[in-house]
């Protein structure tokens, strides 16, 4: 099987090269790549802000959308033909590992457990979710990254949430589905902190009460209950903790930063009854959340969210700068 794939090969060098798949092996499935996209953990990995990268040249991706081709006998979590959403989220399944593919010319290709950046793609089968043969295929890509890494943290890691009030610090993929299910829970108030105007308007369409675009205010300051710091911004999550509620209000990081990152914390906060916690903060498995996860997501117009455009696979290079230039929220990568 030959397939075309977007490869890194260093560091913000990304090449569309024809690469021929290997055998399956134990617990691995052969899927058709639909949809894809693009979210801002693979920008740090193409910029190399995640640390030494030790698997170059390698493939890319992990959201994304299919149908299964082909199943090593092993496999029992979907069949041939099956809708599939794929993810790099803890699932059941057996966990295969990744792949090595090779280019036309012999070289080694890194592939992981999920690599999502081509027309086809061997995947771990701990890394995939079945869905419904009539599914939208561009919608269900989110159930890939955004969907789970939002609504995790606020369905499984908020209480009594009609009494609260929230704030979701950037307004981005990940922000803009916390704004949805924050709705969904019917917080008290739903705030929004962006410098991005476009952002903010559509932020208030998923169902912000307030949106902020000045991070000084000092309205915000020990006022919510949850603040869910997205942007991956060190100097706004130096920030962010100050908007916490004194005495059981609760960060959480959602958003992903340059390796070895650290910041300061003025240690009256804690003193003053402030937590921080990671937006993963108990056991997850996928398949126990996905069906109801998935049904949320259905409620959700998404047009605004991927914009006009669909890029296709030789057009990746442009998909990643517009995101990185904030010219869209998410791009929607066709196969």
């Amino acid at each position: 099987m030959i397939t075309n794939a977007a490869v890194l090969i260093k560091k913000n060098k990304i090449k569309i090269k024809k690469l021929i798949l290997p055998d399956l092996k134990k617990g691995q499935v052969l899927i058709k790549i639909k949809y894809s996209s693009i979210c801002h953990t693979q920008i740090q990995e193409i910029n190399g802000l995640r640390g030494k990268d030790r698997y170059l040249p390698h493939c890319l991706g992990h959201e994304a959308s299919g149908i299964v081709i082909k199943k090593h006998s092993s496999v029992k979590k979907v069949n041939k033909k099956d809708f599939v959403c794929l993810t790099w989220v803890f699932s059941k399944g057996i966990s295969a590992g990744g792949s090595i593919y090779h280019d036309t010319k012999n070289n080694k290709i890194n592939a992981g457990p999920v690599n999502t950046f081509s027309n086809y793609a061997i995947i771990s089968e701990d890394k995939i979710q079945k869905i419904k043969k009539k599914s939208d295929l561009k919608k269900s890509v989110l159930l890939g990254c955004a969907a789970p890494t939002a609504f995790n943290c606020i369905f499984n890691n908020t209480n009594n949430q009609k009494n609260k009030k929230i704030l979701i610090l950037g307004a981005g993929g990940v922000g803009l589905l916390a704004v949805f299910a924050s709705k969904i829970c019917k917080f008290k108030e739903i705030s929004v902190l962006d410098l991005n105007k476009k952002k903010l308007k559509l932020a208030h369409k998923f169902g912000a009460s307030k949106i902020v675009n000045k991070i000084d205010n000092k309205i915000l300051k020990d006022h919510y209950d949850y603040v869910l710091e997205c942007t991956g911004n060190k100097d706004v999550l130096h920030k962010s903790i100050k908007f916490v509620k004194k005495f059981g209000g609760i960060l959480f990081i959602v958003g992903n930063y340059k390796h070895s990152t650290k910041f300061n914390i003025d240690p009256w906060e804690f003193l003053f009854g402030k937590k921080i916690s990671g937006s993963w903060n108990k056991k997850f498995i996928y398949d126990f959340n996905f069906k109801k996860f998935n049904g949320y997501l259905n409620k959700l117009n998404l047009h605004e969210y991927f914009g006009n455009k669909t890029y296709k696979l030789n057009e990746i290079n442009r998909a990643v700068q517009d995101l990185k230039k904030g010219k869209i929220i998410r791009p929607l990568i066709k196969m």
